[in-house]
């Protein structure tokens, strides 16, 4: 970091290529096991430094490299939290999230083609860990959570003019819904069958105010259907 300061100070372009390089001799002063605070620390350091040298060079492999560490960083903590929680989702969840973040910065690089479906397998593979979560363990927080999850990438979706987000998000959300409603009823579990059953009466309340606003509400949506063939 004080190298980096000189070089801001001094403009030196020798003295940036050492900057890039000095994190690797970091690297091995460092025991790299898991769940090392030492280990995690100094990647999350590496991550940050590479993160400011981003504006100093016009080349992306400062940003690779600071994404690198901060995933290296997390992942040397995920067994043990998969370990304690059994939630086999914390392993996909922050490289889906690195590679949601990777496109964005690159969605004007990219054909929408490839833009689109790389977005919908990356949310797809997140989505489908979190519900096998669901289904494998049967915790209602977890329930709740992917729920959230599901919700959160409609809101998305519908922010960033985002067809993945949005389409990922709906399928999963009645999909999971819909996959407890057919396994909780036989067993009577309240506590997912009352969270299902007022999540089912939203619904209902929405559908009902939706017909009573018809008409403005079509015409609303055939304005955001006409704008949804411009999103990415």
């Amino acid at each position: 970091f004080v190298l980096f300061v000189i070089h801001r100070i001094t403009s030196c372009k020798p003295l940036l290529h050492i900057v890039l390089l000095m994190p690797a001799l970091a690297l091995l002063t460092v025991p790299l096991q898991l769940e090392s605070a030492q280990a995690a620390g100094t990647l999350m350091s590496i991550g940050a430094l590479y993160l400011l040298t981003c504006r100093e060079t016009t080349r992306p492999v400062p940003l690779y490299l600071a994404i690198l560490s901060f995933n290296a960083a997390v992942y040397l903590w995920i067994p043990g939290l998969v370990k304690s929680s059994q939630a086999l989702q914390l392993y996909v969840a922050p490289a889906a999230v690195s590679v949601l973040l990777l496109l964005h910065l690159h969605r004007k690089e990219l054909k929408r083609g490839v833009l689109n479906s790389a977005r919908l397998a990356a949310t797809s593979i997140l989505y489908a860990s979190a519900s096998m979560d669901v289904f494998l363990r049967g915790d209602f927080m977890i329930l709740v959570v992917v729920v959230m999850l599901s919700l959160t990438g409609i809101a998305l979706g519908i922010a960033f003019h985002t067809r993945a987000f949005l389409y990922s998000g709906v399928v999963f959300l009645v999909f999971n819904i819909l996959g407890q409603l057919i396994l909780l009823f036989p067993e009577q579990r309240l506590a997912k069958a009352m969270f299902l059953l007022a999540l089912g009466a939203a619904i209902t309340g929405g559908m009902i105010w939706f017909n009573l606003q018809r008409e403005r509400i079509l015409s609303r949506i055939r304005i955001f259907r006409a704008d949804l063939e411009s999103w990415t």
